[in-house]
C-alpha cells in the first residue's frame, strides 16, 4: 500500500472511531437505587414487613434484604441498591408471628432521574 492510501485509511479508521464513540453515552460509573413504597390496605399498628428482591426469593425476618423503614399505620420505604426488582417478594406478618400475606408482585417502577440509555433512580408504590 502507498504512503497516501495508507494516510488516507488512517483518516477515515480515525474519524470512524471518533464518531461511533460520539453517538454511544458515556455513562456515570455510579449505582442506582430503586425505592418502594409498601401500604396496607388494612394498616394496623402491630403488622411487621419483610422483602426481598427476585422472583425465587424467599421474605423472612432476619434475613438481609433491602433497607426498610416505616410502619404498617403511615407504610414503609424499601431501598433496594442491588439484585433483580423487577419482582419483590413480602411477607406480612402479625406481632405474634402469624403470617397476613406472602407473595410475589410485579411493581410499576418509574425512572425518576438520569437516562433512558444510561438508567437512574426508580420508584414504585405497593399496596399489600
Amino acid at each position: 500500500m502507498n504512503r497516501g492510501a495508507a494516510v488516507g485509511l488512517a483518516a477515515i479508521t480515525a474519524l470512524l472511531l471518533s464518531s461511533c464513540s460520539a453517538l454511544s453515552p458515556v455513562c456515570p460509573a455510579i449505582g442506582y437505587s430503586s425505592t418502594l413504597t409498601v401500604e396496607t390496605a388494612l394498616p394496623s399498628p402491630d403488622l411487621l414487613l419483610s422483602l426481598c428482591a427476585g422472583a425465587d426469593c424467599t421474605p423472612e425476618e432476619g434475613v438481609e434484604g433491602p433497607f426498610l423503614s416505616g410502619d404498617a399505620e403511615t407504610g414503609w420505604t424499601a431501598s433496594f441498591f442491588s439484585g433483580d426488582t423487577r419482582v419483590i417478594g413480602y411477607r406480612l406478618t402479625d406481632a405474634t408471628g402469624a403470617m397476613i400475606a406472602q407473595g410475589h408482585v410485579e411493581p410499576e417502577w418509574v425512572r425518576v432521574d438520569g437516562t433512558a440509555e444510561c438508567g437512574g433512580n426508580t420508584r414504585a408504590t405497593l399496596t399489600i
